[in-house]
Parts: structure tokens; sequence; C-alpha cells
């Protein structure tokens, strides 16, 4: 039985023992999303709109309910293995609302769930929006929703954050997790990275590393535009429509599975969150043939960076990966002319400029695995051996990207 699943039993056990306590407690879900109502409703922020969140009225839930706070957190850290040092999934404020969830999907009580849901991702949307674009000019961004995007996006359909967090992601999230959620919890992991994955999107899709300064940039959503509006100082109050010449920014409807940026960080997450890989000998054998580094160092290494630690570097990887390979979808992926397609653009192809950028990457990535794992320095290693041993990462972040997206999981 999971921890999580512990957890639910005894709630289940206090709140069928006092009925008054669960209507006590969907009132007070129901307080602070009608507060965020009224929120909104108040504001012409549009969407540099930021919830006034009670922090302090969601963690006192845990004293309302007779749980013990450390213990929900030990429960979530046992059954999803997340690192100490992951802020997010360590938070208690999403821990008893994704508690809720699960609770209510079990017990059949909607609303309890959409008021848990919906307080998640106000909270989701403050943090990522406050990353992005932590000083938001409203008649910026009103210029960019009303001229910029493209008719697809979602900024389009919902006037405000509060009613696409209210109207699309609750129901399509719920309808896409719900039923996984009820047989297992762990799905609640999921549904909580893809919540924050869709919100992450809204503002950044498309990233790619900037071959001349080295940094991370995106080429969708809403933070490129922002910033291209807000340095050509346009407002709504003055709008400077396009010529019709000028091609108008690409939007990729983010919420789908296939969107190049969702494989990007759904496998980054597959492979850091994963602690206990499982690597076939097939495989490692087949991996020794093509780099000739020896079985156990490829084991090593392979299973080395299954740590979230290494998070930013190997999302970098995989999104230059499939850069230069020109993956649209998880199709791309599964079809075999993909590891053909990575040997040409990436491991035999010619000193480009996003070349040496993923080959800078990957050697940070196995300098610090070799010095914590191996206590062995790197660049004691001849230029051939090094481009062998950047080769074994390669091969396995291809096997990643294929078992996550090519194959149905038990478990994402």
């Amino acid at each position: 039985m999971s921890k999580i699943t512990e957890i639910y039993n005894q709630l289940d056990k206090t709140l069928s023992s006092d009925k008054n306590l669960l209507n006590s407690l969907v009132t007070e879900l129901g307080r602070i999303v009608s507060s965020a109502y009224t929120q909104a409703m108040n504001s012409d922020e549009g969407y540099c709109f930021k919830f006034m969140l009670p922090i302090s009225s969601v963690l006192k839930l845990y004293a309302l309910l007779k749980l013990d706070q450390k213990k929900v957190g030990e429960a979530f850290q046992s059954d999803w293995k997340f690192p100490s040092n992951a802020t997010m999934y360590n938070d208690s404020y999403y821990h008893i609302l994704l508690l809720l969830v699960y609770y209510g999907l079990k017990q059949k009580n909607r609303l309890l769930v959409e008021h848990a849901l919906f307080i998640i991702l106000m909270k989701l949307w403050n943090g990522r929006k406050a990353k992005f674009i932590k000083f938001c000019d409203k008649r910026v961004m009103n210029y960019v929703v009303t001229h910029m995007v493209n008719n697809k996006h979602l900024v389009t359909k919902y006037d405000s954050p509060m009613i696409l967090l209210k109207e699309y992601f609750v129901p399509t999230l719920l309808a896409k997790y719900q039923d996984n959620i009820i047989r297992d919890p762990y799905w609640l992991r999921q549904l909580f990275m893809q919540a924050w994955g869709r919100i992450e999107q809204m503002f950044r899709s498309n990233t790619r590393i900037n071959m001349e300064t080295g940094a991370k940039e995106a080429l969708g959503g809403l933070l490129p535009l922002y910033m291209k509006a807000k340095q050509e100082n346009l407002y709504i109050s003055s709008p400077k429509i396009m010529a019709s010449d000028e091609e108008e920014p690409e939007f990729d409807q983010y919420s789908t599975i296939h969107n190049r940026d969702q494989i990007i960080s759904t496998t980054t997450d597959y492979i850091t969150m994963n602690v206990n890989p499982q690597y076939s000998t097939t495989f490692i054998s087949t991996v020794n043939d093509n780099t000739k580094v020896s079985s156990k160092v490829i084991e090593k290494i392979l299973i080395a960076m299954h740590n979230h630690k290494y998070y930013d570097l190997i999302h970098d990887i995989i999104s230059i990966m499939l850069s230069r390979t020109n993956v649209v979808d998880k199709n791309d992926i599964c079809r075999p002319e993909f590891l053909n397609n990575v040997k040409k653009n990436i491991i035999s192809s010619k000193n480009t400029s996003e070349v040496r950028n993923i080959q800078k990457l990957l050697d940070l990535l196995v300098s610090q695995i070799f010095k914590e794992k191996l206590n062995i320095n790197f660049s004691n290693y001849s230029n051939v051996q090094q481009i062998q041993i950047r080769n074994v990462v390669i091969y396995g972040l291809i096997y990643n990207l294929r078992k996550r997206n090519c194959q149905e999981q038990t478990k994402e």
C-alpha cells in the first residue's frame, strides 16, 4: 500500500466520523475560490493578474483535518521519490490540496475536487508569472493578447487567468487523469507535473539555447511577445498593427501531448525523478559496441544521470537534440530513423555552433557525474575518449526519450 493511500485512509476515517467537518472543509475551499473570483472581477490587469493567495488558510487545513503536516510530506516523498531539495515537490501547500483532490475523486465529491485543483493552479500561475514577467505592464500585455498572439492560443478564448484556469485547465486535467488517480494515487504526481508544465508553456514554449550567449530563450509563449512589444513600446492605448507582409508569431497548441516542449519537459521529469532506473544488459551491450566504453562505466553513467540536480542540463541537452533532429511530435522519436538522424546531426555532425554547445552541456554533465560518482577527473581522458563518453549519454537519452514517448507506461 502506498503511503499516500495510508494518509487517505486516515483522512477518510476522520471525515466519515464527522459530517460537519466535511461541510466545513468544502466551505473553506469555497471561500478561497470565491475570493479569487472577487479579485478577478475587480481587476483590469488581464494576463498580468496575480492571485492574492491565502497560504495560511490552506496550511490550516492540516489542523482542521487532524493531519500531521510532516507525515503527509513524508508520504508524498516516499511515493514520489523526489529529492529533498526539490522545492515545489516538497511544498506542503500542494500536498494537502493534492490529497483533497484524491479524496474528492474517491468519494465522488466533484465540488471538493474542482476547488482543490483550482487553488493549486492559482499558486502555479503566480509562480510562473513572477518568474518570467515579474514586473508586468498591463498595457503591454493587453496589446500582446489583442494583436500579437495567434488566434488559436488560449488567451484569445478566455478573458482572464481566472477563467482560463477554472473553465479550461481544471476540466481538461481532470478528464485526462481522474480515472488513473482513482486507481492509483501515484498519478497525482503526473497531474501536478502537467499542471505546472501547461502553465509554464503559457509563458515560455519552444525553448532553445542562444548560440551566442549560451542562455535559454523562448520562441513561443507570452514571454517573447511581451518582451518584443515592450522593446518596441507597443501599448493597447496606441496600437501598432504589424504590416501585412510581416510574419506573425506562430503558436502550437501548447496543451497537446505532441508539443515538442512537452516532450522535453516530461522526458526530463521522467529521467530525473526516476531514482531506480533499469537498463537491460542488451541495451548496455549495444552502447558498448557503439562507444567502446566499458559496460560497467556505461551503467554507472546512465544510472547516475537519474538525479534531479541534473534537471537543467538534461533539459537543455534534450532541447538541442530535438531541435537538431527537427522533432515536431513524439512520432518523430518513435520512428526507426530517429537514431540515424541523431547520429547524422549530432554524433557525426560537423563542428557547428549548436553541436559545440551540446558538447559543452554534455561535458558539464559528465564531469559532475565522474567527480561525484566515480571520483575521476573527466578532463584526464583523451579527446577521443571524451567523445565516446559523451555518446554514452546521448544513447541513454535516446533510450529514455523512446521509453517515455513510444510505449504505454503503467506509471508515467
